[in-house]
């Protein structure tokens, strides 16, 4: 099935063509060659292994510093203010701002734990893992 994936026969016959074009093959062949070999490679590569040990990783340090503790998650789609959320219970000092004619609150001063935590006013995602961070309840 993957063989009559575009990509992969668009690959393969950039691959022929570099082959029967150049013989003996040259410097530039050989560079266009493995750059098509990547492109295939990432198109039918089901996981990209190094990723997934550093979100493991990341879920292993999550767990350790959630350990014992209590416990809020907060879920929603992309964009729909996850980190945003994060920093005002953190205390960051909160500023509105239009970014590319869109209102939206950002971070201007926050905590080095709350950095990590990137807010934009786009629709895509800025956060890639669970992550863990300590947040005080406010004294009454």
């Amino acid at each position: 099935e993957q063989l009559d994936d575009p990509v992969v026969t668009d690959c393969m016959q950039e691959i022929r063509d570099l082959l029967s074009a150049h013989a003996p093959i040259d410097h530039d062949t050989m560079m266009a060659l493995r750059s098509t070999f990547w492109r295939l490679l990432k198109h039918i590569q089901p996981l990209d292994i190094d990723f997934m040990l550093s979100l493991i990783s990341t879920a292993q340090e999550t767990i350790q510093a959630v350990r014992g503790r209590d416990v809020i998650f907060l879920l929603g789609g992309t964009g729909s203010g996850k980190s945003t959320t994060i920093h005002y219970l953190g205390e960051s000092t909160m500023q509105r701002r239009t970014e590319f004619g869109t209102d939206h609150i950002h971070p201007v001063a926050c905590s080095p734990a709350l950095e990590r935590f990137t807010v934009s006013a786009s629709a895509h995602s800025q956060t890639q893992t669970i992550q863990a961070v300590k947040v005080c309840a406010p004294t009454a």
